[in-house]
């Protein structure tokens, strides 16, 4: 049966098609690929350990895909570094009101076993221990293999004691190399003013190319590709990230890791989810070391594309300050340095108060400007329109709020509060935005937000910085 998924996948076996899961035919008429030795229990319960096993995923790759492995020789999948690969395997299957327990076998002195991490009570995840880019002495590091099996099959008193279900995997390293970098070293830039291709710039991040790429169509400056990858098709500036985890969204779209004050926003978009269930080693307080590439949206930096997270090892967690969480404040003076006198909106790349503006935590207290309130549609590719009131959880918003004779928006994050259910958009909903006498304090991340299409283009562009609370106790 598992064979015939191979090559028809989608259509239920013939020999399925006439019966329920347990009744109509005897077990011993129907054929199975995968029909270990079934000792003791009810003809249902040996039943429900061979339909377990033949028609229910037993094995995926988690990772950039979630693709079912089936046992060799049938499959003999590929696992990819650059995809973030590791393996999925089931440990219970409902069938019905029975449960097929799962008891597999690992040999853990593979070269590449990297642990085996709790997906959720019906999974685990193999984690694969990678070698990178090259060895020590610049070589490619070789392909490798990997192998693990079912051992045992239970369902009430029916047992498959010796089933030996064998996966095998082909094991690829990394095709693109992944620079060591700090959160710092992303947002390195030089303090100076310079026109380019037309364009003036306030402030040019170090890891960004400015320069006027021959035969392109339009201008857009983007991140660099590293040297080593300039040769092998990387499109991306790919790195190895180390930070405490402070902040993970709810829904997992995005989440926040930390190195001293330096703050990086981790984005998953369309990827895998910022969960536990598909990153076991992610949870708030640790120390992980995150790959992926450098990535924006609408002007704000952060790393997407991931395709690993790991417990960063003792020498790379030894690198981090530890995060103070504190929220520095943003005052009318600091405000008015974002103002630039080169360009015709906010500077893009700042530091204020020594630290890195991008992402970093902040707090402003201020009056809300009335009239300000702009809400995003619910239609694809839908723009901020003005509205009288903030009357849903699920889209986006934004208000200004003065301080001194500035103005910086808030902006309130849907992933942050979707369902309603963490006290955030409770509060931001319930506050006056016609009052502008009453002070308010607001906490969050800062963002950029300015053009996505150009989005290191920011003359001309309404690039601007926004607030985002993204806990209950930051919108007082």
């Amino acid at each position: 049966m598992k064979k015939a998924k191979l090559l028809m996948l989608g259509l239920t076996s013939l020999a399925l098609a006439s019966c329920s899961l347990f009744g109509g035919k005897d077990k011993d008429e129907k054929t199975y690929d995968y029909n270990p030795t079934i000792t003791g229990g009810t003809a249902e319960e040996q039943t429900a350990i061979l339909e377990a096993l033949n028609n229910r995923p037993m094995a995926n790759l988690n990772g950039k895909t979630s693709t079912e492995i089936f046992p060799y020789p049938d499959s003999y999948m590929t696992l990819k570094e650059d995809d973030g690969d590791g393996i999925k395997i089931t440990k219970s299957q409902a069938m019905g009101d029975l449960t097929v327990k799962i008891t597999w076998s690992i040999d853990e002195s593979q070269e590449y076993y990297g642990g085996r991490k709790e997906s959720d009570a019906a999974h685990d995840i193999i984690e694969i221990k990678y070698k990178g880019f090259e060895d020590e002495n610049g070589n490619p590091n070789p392909e490798g293999s990997f192998e693990w099996k079912i051992s045992k099959m239970e369902c009430g008193g029916a047992v498959a004691e010796n089933a030996n279900i064998v996966f095998k995997a082909k094991v690829k390293n990394e095709e693109f190399y992944h620079d060591n970098i700090s959160i710092a070293d992303i947002y390195a830039f030089q303090d100076k003013q310079e026109t380019i291709n037309g364009h003036k710039f306030d402030g040019m991040f170090d890891l960004v190319d400015y320069s006027v790429k021959e035969g392109a169509s339009t201008y857009s400056p983007y991140f660099k590709i590293h040297e080593k990858n300039k040769d092998n098709g990387g499109k991306y500036y790919y790195v190895n990230v180390t930070g405490e985890v402070i902040y993970l969204a709810p829904d997992g779209n995005w989440g926040l890791i930390a190195d001293g004050d330096e703050i990086l926003e981790l984005y998953a978009g369309s990827g895998q989810a910022f969960t536990k269930t598909n990153w076991p080693n992610l949870d708030v307080g640790k120390v992980v070391t995150v790959s992926g590439n450098l990535s924006q949206y609408q002007g704000s930096i952060n790393l997407g594309f991931v395709t690993k997270i790991r417990e960063a090892s003792a020498e790379d967690a030894a690198k981090i300050a530890s995060p103070s969480k504190a929220f520095k404040d943003l005052t009318e003076t600091k405000i008015a340095s974002f103002k630039s006198t080169y360009i015709e909106c906010q500077k893009q790349a700042i530091k204020i108060d020594g630290v890195d503006a991008m992402n970093s935590l902040r707090t402003i207290t201020g009056t809300i400007v009335k009239g300000s309130l702009l809400v995003k549609g619910e239609e694809k590719n839908a723009t901020f329109a003005p509205a009288t009131a903030i009357t849903s959880s699920k889209l986006r918003a934004m208000f200004k709020v003065k301080v001194g004779a500035e103005e910086i928006y808030v902006a309130y994050d849907y992933h942050v509060d979707k369902e309603n259910d963490k006290g955030i958009f409770s509060k931001l909903s319930a506050l006056n935005l016609s009052d502008d006498e009453t002070e308010h304090t607001f906490k969050g991340t800062l963002r950029y937000y300015g053009n996505d299409l150009s989005s290191f283009i920011t003359e001309a562009n309404p690039g601007m910085w926004s607030l985002v609370p993204f806990a209950p106790d930051h919108i007082a």
